[in-house]
């Protein structure tokens, strides 16, 4: 939880106490009101903003290749991309996706578009 926010609805409670205790002092009401629509209005932004978040989360994995072609023990394989360990060497073609973080041994004439991460039109040369 965010303490700030519980710092908020602590002087709302305290507000509308003081409202409680002494009904002239009509402010006290008004700040506690005040204060619970602050704390409701952030709350909804944070909620939206995480579940916009999560959207792009859950998109940028359905980029990722299920399955993808590496060296493993001298032998080349098929496996899920989910089961790469360090020390793999992952075998790509033109038009794979890229399964995970990797370091380049060998390349020929390679372009990467990575205009889904970087918003850049235009494929660069490796």
């Amino acid at each position: 939880t965010n303490m700030f926010m519980i710092l908020l609805m602590v002087a709302s409670a305290l507000s509308f106490l003081a409202y409680g205790l002494d009904k002239t002092e009509a402010v006290n009401l008004y700040c506690g009101s005040a204060l619970v629509i602050i704390v409701f209005l952030q709350c909804l932004a944070s909620y939206l903003e995480e579940r916009k978040s999560h959207a792009v989360m859950n998109s940028l994995k359905s980029m990722m290749p299920s399955q993808c072609s590496v060296v493993r023990d001298g032998l080349p394989r098929r496996i899920p991309a989910s089961e790469l360990v360090i020390g793999d060497i992952v075998l790509l073609k033109g038009g794979d996706r890229v399964p995970a973080d990797l370091r380049l041994i060998q390349t020929s004439g390679l372009k990467v578009e990575s205009s889904s991460l970087t918003g850049e039109p235009d494929a660069f040369e490796m």
